[in-house]
């Protein structure tokens, strides 16, 4: 579980450390959110969110005003302990969803997505991006109503996502033997020396981010949407459940498929043209299987009778005296799964019943 600690002192010294320390700080709150336990709503939880946020919103103020994020300068031109300043907006706009208000709900969501959107830009214009997320960001990508286009560039993504996450445990891996490295005889590898790993760690870190921050914005777009929609409809005095789907007052007689009929092409697309249209009951057995199935009610003496507990006890598997072999051969067949299936749906057909499939709501 977090500690969380509610003292309003210990708070104000937080934002008063050091851009450093306050980084530090929130982004080691932002890890333990991640991995809490804790209900989101919970009071605990919400605190240390607050407290995150204050710490990263006097965070972005630091670096703002001490000239770190200048638009005349691209990425090769920043130090590499600067960059990791870059994530700042990225983690404000996820301690903006971490918020559990309802009533608060959408402005949290403005806020996040445009947090999301200014670390975007910030990642573009310093040159920390795929050219697969630039071109979505920049909208170069053409939008498909496709499903199956839209599932394979979604596929894309994660596979680019899960790429950079595997590269860049190798370089957290390669960064803690290098470290061990210190006072030992070996030298450095010229190409791996701390800083070039440093660099290429906080840069993949920001890749794996904007593909994240990407995605977050378009959920933040739809979630803002629906609750608007929702809002709109409550003030006009309108229901928000989904409509229940009619059922059709007089539906169509079902299609009754003859002995032969498959056998000739031109009917069996003709049935094949009537088969599941709105309305239609659908066939359930053939006219041969209802026939057996009404042969076997006959002879066992009606519904009552292969009803369960009724005088034809086929669960308990005993046979009637007149007829002993043929009453051993339907024990034997009400073992299969699929006659006991068909006896019992027998039992709701009705011979009186204006379609002739026992059917009372209409439905196949």
């Amino acid at each position: 579980l977090l500690r969380t600690n509610n003292s309003n002192m210990a708070d104000a010294d937080d934002t008063g450390a050091p851009l450093p320390a306050l980084y530090a700080r929130a982004e080691a709150l932002h890890r333990q959110l991640e991995q809490s336990s804790l209900s989101s709503g919970s009071e605990e939880f919400q605190t240390l969110v607050s407290k995150g946020h204050r710490l990263l919103r006097e965070a972005y103020r630091r670096a703002v005003s001490t000239g770190l994020f200048s638009r005349n300068e691209d990425g090769d031109d920043m130090h590499t302990n600067d960059i990791k300043y870059l994530l700042i907006p990225y983690y404000l706009g996820h301690f903006e969803l971490r918020h559990s208000d309802p009533d608060e709900r959408l402005a949290h969501l403005d806020a996040s997505k445009r947090n999301f959107e200014s670390f975007v830009r910030l990642a573009a214009q310093y040159g920390f991006i795929t050219d697969e997320d630039k071109a979505e960001w920049e909208g170069k990508k053409a939008k498909s109503g496709d499903a199956r286009v839209a599932r394979e560039e979604l596929m894309a993504r994660e596979k680019r996502r899960r790429a950079a996450l595997a590269r860049l445990e190798e370089l957290r891996q390669q960064r803690v033997k290098l470290s061990q490295k210190v006072g030992e005889e070996a030298a450095y590898n010229e190409d791996a020396d701390e800083e070039e790993i440093d660099r290429e760690i906080i840069t993949t870190l920001i890749q794996v981010s904007v593909t994240d921050a990407l995605r977050e914005i378009k959920s933040s777009e739809e979630e803002s949407e629906m609750l608007t929609m929702i809002a709109k409809m409550r003030m006009a005095g309108q229901s928000i459940a989904p409509p229940r789907p009619s059922i059709p007052k007089d539906p169509k007689p079902p299609i009754v498929i003859r002995e032969g009929d498959l056998d000739r092409v031109d009917k069996r697309q003709e049935l094949m043209a009537k088969m599941f249209q709105p309305g239609w009951i659908q066939p359930k057995y053939t006219v041969e299987q209802a026939g057996e199935m009404e042969m076997r009610h006959a002879v066992r003496g009606g519904g009552a009778a292969s009803a369960p507990g009724g005088s034809d006890t086929h669960h308990g598997g005993q046979a009637k005296e007149d007829d002993g072999a043929e009453e051993t051969s339907d024990a034997d067949t009400d073992d299969d799964e699929d006659e006991l299936r068909r006896k019992r749906d027998y039992d709701s057909w009705k011979d009186d019943h204006p379609t002739g499939s026992g059917n009372t709501i209409g439905q196949g």
